[in-house]
């Protein structure tokens, strides 16, 4: 089964988003840095490689949000695998595949949280909870308020 990693890069009370620009690849979706975990390559490894080559920010210190099984048209069934990083306040991003992706932009993670389901890629709500719940950060509402939150 073919496994993928996103990267929750938080920087105080806001998330970096960028947009996909590839027709093949979830095209104009809003998403984490990330992708899929290569051969040989444990979900920490890919994870980190990825945030550097998307993104030029170069760590170790990834804190894993859990795994979801999700569906994606252009993908079919994968696992993914969330994990989450403090940026210092003085750091940028830099976008470097401009290709692939129109720039990181922080947005705050409640707005995250108002973005459809349908212009974000599978998963991403899931993992912005996860994350603000691993830094301490206020609890945004549910992203469904007919359902019941924990």
């Amino acid at each position: 089964m073919q496994k993928a990693v996103s990267i929750v890069v938080v920087q105080g009370k806001k998330a970096f988003l960028g947009t996909r620009l590839n027709l093949l690849d979830n095209y104009g979706k809003r998403c984490f840095p990330g992708g899929k975990v290569e051969d040989g390559e444990s979900c920490l490894q890919s994870a980190c490689r990825e945030l550097h080559q998307e993104t030029g920010f170069l760590t170790t210190e990834l804190l894993p949000l859990g795994k979801l099984m999700l569906q994606n048209p252009d993908f079919g069934t994968y696992e993914a695998h969330g994990f989450a990083v403090r940026l210092p306040p003085k750091v940028r991003l830099v976008n470097r595949e401009p290709k692939k992706n129109g720039g990181w932009k922080a947005i705050p993670l409640i707005h995250i949280l108002k973005i459809g389901d349908e212009n974000l890629l599978p998963g991403t709500k899931f993992f912005v909870k996860a994350a603000a719940s691993q830094f301490g950060l206020a609890q945004a509402p549910a992203s469904n308020p007919g359902k019941a939150s924990n």
